[in-house]
This record gives structure tokens, sequence and C-alpha cells, in this order.
């Protein structure tokens, strides 16, 4: 999915920030590793605009979290008509003037010449192959955006039922005349906003249990899970609400903030027992692991448990690199000192009060890298990651010789920097 590559590889560079300084003069040969020890929360590497926050609680990755909103959708527009440009589908689906839209329209179906300002691949597409309902799902879309467009949260006013009863009939006629499973997905998307906007919670659960499944996947159908993931919260069905939520927040980086909160209201409303609920609904790995994920991400201080168990389900799941460079970051809030005096003595691995308890924690977490070195997705990165767990524990012999391992390697460019 689009979004694990992308937490995938920020989770990358986050755990070779912490590791590349050590490694590098322990493998030049200096003495004095301790000196080049790096914690993430060190101010000489906070220049990450907030993003390493998005690691460590919930409520800042809702509020660090940034993300192109319409990057899904331009992606999936240029899948959909090959050729086509990012410029492309800016110009057609979100530029061009309603009024061009709709004489491009007349000027098809009568069989005129139509004068485009610009060229454009779609205008191009509908003018040869005619396609209107291509066209005519453009202009509804347009259309409808307006009504769920709320210009100030602080004075939302209910949607007029009769307009959104008029664009849900319009809605449902372009899902009956759709002629290619691209619009389809998008009009059962459109169906389920209206339906969400009217309040028709039991509609939508209803809806998009008998359609939404019924065609190839797109993204789009991850913004339809959404939808219903909310319903079924409003309906009170929190454990299947927070399943939902798992799948969205898993694949949709459009919508992987809004799932996160949304679980943890599901939580909140049905109590702890919800995520294990969800979790037994789930009959995949993949299912499953999701569930444990949205989990590890709302339970900050249990999370080496979940992890495990989503190592032994799905090793090579992008999400381990996140929440394992999320653990390394909660051992160095103990484990580093914080005044420069004490810095300056700062011996790794060494056994007093304040470091057992997470000494004990960084021994349970190389177990689990251990299995990653062979089975995960990216072994330079766990066998680096095990050789800074070694680090932490003082076992300086056996961090240079995981290091030696790790260059002989194919690294990808994050571990190779």
């Amino acid at each position: 999915m689009k979004s694990r590559k992308l937490w995938g590889s920020f989770a990358s560079l986050i755990l070779v920030s912490l590791m590349c300084a050590t490694a590098l003069y322990a493998c030049a040969g200096g003495d004095d590793e301790s000196a080049m020890y790096i914690g993430l929360f060190r101010p000489d590497i906070s220049e990450l605009q907030g993003r390493e926050a998005a690691y460590f609680y919930p409520d800042a990755i809702l509020a660090q979290w940034k993300v192109d909103t319409e990057k899904e959708n331009i992606d999936d527009w240029k899948s959909f008509l090959k050729g086509a440009t990012e410029a492309d589908v800016r110009a057609f689906v979100y530029e061009m003037p309603l009024s061009t839209l709709k004489q491009l329209r007349a000027d098809v179906e009568s069989g005129k010449t139509f004068q485009a300002k610009a060229p454009n691949a779609f205008v191009d597409h509908i003018v040869k192959q005619r396609d209107l309902p291509l066209l005519d799902y453009v202009i509804f879309a347009r259309e409808s955006a307006t009504l769920f467009q709320v210009q100030d949260p602080w004075d939302y006013k209910a949607p007029d039922a009769v307009r959104m009863s008029t664009l849900l009939d319009r809605a449902k006629k372009g899902l009956s005349t759709a002629n290619n499973n691209f619009l389809k997905v998008r009009y059962q998307y459109q169906i389920l906003r209206v339906l969400q906007a009217l309040g028709d919670y039991e509609g939508v659960i209803q809806f998009y249990s008998n359609a939404a499944k019924m065609h190839s996947w797109s993204p789009v159908l991850n913004w339809s899970r959404s939808i219903y993931a909310g319903a079924l919260y409003r309906t009170k069905e929190y454990a299947r609400a927070y399943a939902a939520f798992a799948d969205v927040f898993e694949a949709s980086t459009r919508y992987r903030a809004s799932a996160l909160m949304g679980g943890r209201w599901a939580v909140q409303s049905g109590g702890a027992k919800v995520a294990d609920e969800a979790l037994r609904m789930m009959d995949t790995p993949q299912g499953k692991a999701d569930v444990l994920a949205l989990t590890a991400y709302l339970k900050y201080d249990s999370a080496l448990e979940l992890i495990s168990k989503i190592a032994d389900l799905t090793p090579k799941n992008p999400e381990l690199e996140v929440l394992i460079a999320r653990e390394i970051n909660k051992f160095e809030m103990v484990l580093q000192p914080l005044d420069a005096t004490a810095w300056n003595s700062f011996i790794p691995g060494e056994p007093n009060a304040s470091k057992k308890s997470a000494l004990a924690k960084v021994t349970a977490l190389e177990k689990i890298v251990g299995k990653l070195r062979q089975q995960g997705e990216n072994p330079a990165l766990w066998e680096t990651t095990a050789a800074y767990l070694a680090y932490l524990q003082g076992d300086l012999k056996g961090m240079r010789n995981l290091m030696a391992s790790a260059n002989q390697m194919k690294k990808s460019q994050k571990v190779e920097e």
C-alpha cells in the first residue's frame, strides 16, 4: 500500500539517524563509542518539523502528520487513463470551470467540435471516445462538492435534506449507468457520503455491506471504508468500527490520522475489550496485524508485546519500522542523560537503578529484531538496528560484528546514508 511505503521510508531514515554516527565511528576503529551516542530527542537532530513526535504519542500523530490529501486521488485518475499527467488531472478534475465542462458535454453530445483552451488528455479521451459517463461523473462530483464543504465549523448548519436527497438520487442513477469499475467505486463513495450527511448510519452500513466491495481495488474504497467505520461507531458497534478503522489506518495515507482518532474513540466509548474483540474478527494474518498495529500506536506503554505479535504474523510489515523506532525513542528517554555533566560520563549499558527496566526491554526488542533479521523486508536495516541495540547494552564487540555484517548486505539508499 502507498501509505505503508511512505511510513516505511520515513522510519528507515529515523532509525538510521539514530544509528549512523555510532556505527561509522565504530567501523573506523574509534575507541570512545559512548561519545558518539545519538538520541532522536537530542537538540542536534531535532530539525524534523515535529515529525519525530509522531512516533511518540498518538495525539502528536494527529497534530503533526502532514499529508497531501489529493495524491491518492490524482494517482488513481492517472492509472485510469494511461499517459495522463498530474497536470492533466488537476486541470480536468479540480480546475476546469463547470461551465467549460458542461460546454464540453453539450458539444460531444451534439457532435460539435469542442474548442479546448489547452491540451488535456482527459478532454481528448472524452472527445474521441464520446465518454460521457466519465464527464458526467466529474460534473456531478464538482457540483456536489460544495454541499460537503464546511467553511466555518463553529457555524455548522445541517445539510439541506431536499438537496441531499436529490444528490442521492443522482448518485444512484450514475452508479446504475456507470460503464466501468473506476466510476462505480466513485459513485458508491458519493452515495455513502450523502447517506452520512443525512445521518442515515444504518443506510451507510447496509449499502457498504452490499455494494462497496463489488468492484476492483481503488484507493476510493478506503475512503468508503472510513465512512463505514464512522457509521459503525455511530451505531455503537465499537469492535466492528475498530476493525474497520484499523484497515483504513493501514491502507490510506489520506485518512490515516482520522482512522487513528476513530480507533481511540471506539476504545474510549466501548472499553478496553474493543481492540481484542476486533482482533478476533479478523481472519487473515494481515488483518490481525493491522488491528495490532493500530492498538500499538494507541497503547503507548504496552507496545513491545504487540510488536512481537505483528512480527510473528507479518515479519515484512513496514509498520514494524515505525513502531520499533518509537520503542527505541522510549529507551533513549530513560537511558540518555538530560544534562551535560551526566552526558559526558555516560556509559552505554551501565546497570544502574534507572536503567534496569529499560535495558530489559532492550533485550526483549533485540529478540524481535533477531527474527526480523532473518525474515524482515530489509535485512540490512534490521542488522543495523540489532547493532544499535547491542550498543545500548554496552556490547561494543557485538555491535562491531553486526555492523560488519550489515556492511556486506545490499542496502537501501536510506540505510546506505
